[in-house]
């Protein structure tokens, strides 16, 4: 191609430059002497078959590579074509602030107080711009900001006596379920994300009268089907219907979709976890810090 447009830029030249000369009187033919014969000075002289000559170099100049810049330019389409490339397109502006200096590649200049993301929590820095990057005190972290993507919360009751055993407590009355992460009837709290939640548990134990033997009633905590801890209970010598508390409280970090849920591990012959009117069984739970790692 780059042979192609030398050759074409020389003939040209040669074109306008015999025109030219001509023009301005200049006779490149006149070395022609009669000794060489007068119809070849006169042809010679004649600038029509000249400039039939030049066009005709021109022409065939063009049709011998016609076909191969038409070839090259179908190849550069279709690479054109089958291009996958993208352009990016996430800039500062759209980043979410790690940190001061992110913050000042975004234009921040002004001192003070700011939100960045942490490694697992909102956090909350003081950027010091008037300091070079790197230097001491241009970042000190105050502590978590405490930032949760969903508000789940909740706090459920029995009013209903409750003894079988390896089977998730369901509940029956529901106070307070934002979020709607607890399902009464299957007893199961569903982590709606990463993070860590803090669970408590409060009932009360119903045993007969008994004058042989301990009764016991144990409530174990399941995560995912695997027994986290027990709250236990025991009477020897008991009136009947007497009531005995026990209870618990735990913190556990949770995957989104995890579930929890509560469940008697052992009961003694006529003892059960009771409740009525009064509700005497409570079951209630938060998220306390969510993990955006």
């Amino acid at each position: 191609m780059k042979n192609l447009v030398v050759a074409l830029f020389f003939v040209l030249s040669c074109v306008v430059s015999a025109q030219y000369l001509t023009r301005w009187g200049y006779d490149p033919y006149a070395y022609l002497t009669p000794t060489h014969g007068v119809s070849e000075a006169i042809e010679a002289r004649t600038p029509h078959k000249s400039n039939r000559m030049f066009g005709s170099l021109v022409n065939r100049f063009i049709l011998e590579n016609q076909d191969s810049r038409i070839e090259n330019l179908e190849i550069e389409i279709q690479k054109l074509k089958a291009c996958t490339c993208t352009v990016p397109t996430i800039t500062m502006a759209s980043k979410i602030p790690t940190s001061c200096r992110d913050l000042q590649l975004m234009g921040h200049t002004k001192n003070g107080l700011y939100s960045v993301m942490g490694s697992k929590q909102v956090e909350t820095v003081y950027c010091d711009f008037a300091k070079p990057f790197g230097a001491q005190d241009f970042q000190v972290l105050i502590g978590s900001v405490g930032v949760k993507s969903v508000v789940t919360n909740f706090y459920v009751q029995k009013n209903t006596k409750f003894s079988r055993r390896n089977t998730p407590i369901p509940f029956e009355v529901e106070t307070v379920n934002n979020g709607r992460a607890m399902d009464l009837a299957s007893g199961k709290f569903t982590a709606p994300v990463k993070g860590t939640y803090f669970f408590t548990f409060a009932g009360h134990a119903s045993f007969p009268s008994s004058f042989t033997r301990v009764e016991i009633l144990s409530i174990s905590f399941y995560r995912n089907g695997n027994k986290v801890g027990t709250a236990e209970v025991g009477e020897f010598h008991s009136d009947n219907n007497q009531l005995c508390p026990l209870n618990f409280q735990t913190s556990q970090n949770l995957q989104a979709g995890d579930q929890v849920w509560l469940q008697i591990e052992t009961v003694s012959s006529g003892v059960e976890l009771y409740d009525d009117s009064r509700h005497l069984t409570h079951f209630s739970g938060f998220l306390l810090e969510e993990d955006f790692s």
